[in-house]
């Protein structure tokens, strides 16, 4: 995977290193009660959610999933790394991460 960083408003960056992906948070707004801020998030290899506390404490939030379902259409990460697209079980169309798009229809320019 390739390298990147996102920062929006400076409230949080998003930075991916090789198949890690981390999520640093920043506060914004008054103080809340006093105890220990979540500092980062990490998503690991293996696709768990871990919370880094000020204090070290870190929290194991579980796996997060690769595949999502809506209704007939299906959308998950392959091991390969694309991201497929499914309706019925059929596969309709993948993006690469190179953002190339392949479908198996057509592309309909009229509108809807």
């Amino acid at each position: 995977m390739s390298d990147y960083k996102i920062t929006t408003s400076n409230l949080y960056s998003v930075t991916n290193e090789t198949d890690k992906l981390t999520v640093t948070l920043s506060r914004v707004g008054a103080q809340g009660s006093v105890g220990s801020p979540i500092v980062s998030a990490t998503l690991n290899a293996t696709r768990n959610l871990l919370l880094t506390l000020q204090d070290g404490t870190v929290i194991d939030c579980g796996v997060i999933p690769t595949a999502y379902a809506i209704g007939d259409f299906h959308l998950q990460l392959s091991g390969g790394g694309d991201l497929e697209f499914s309706k019925a079980g059929q596969p309709i169309m993948t993006l690469d991460a190179l953002g190339n798009l392949k479908l198996k229809g057509n592309i309909d320019a009229n509108g809807i």
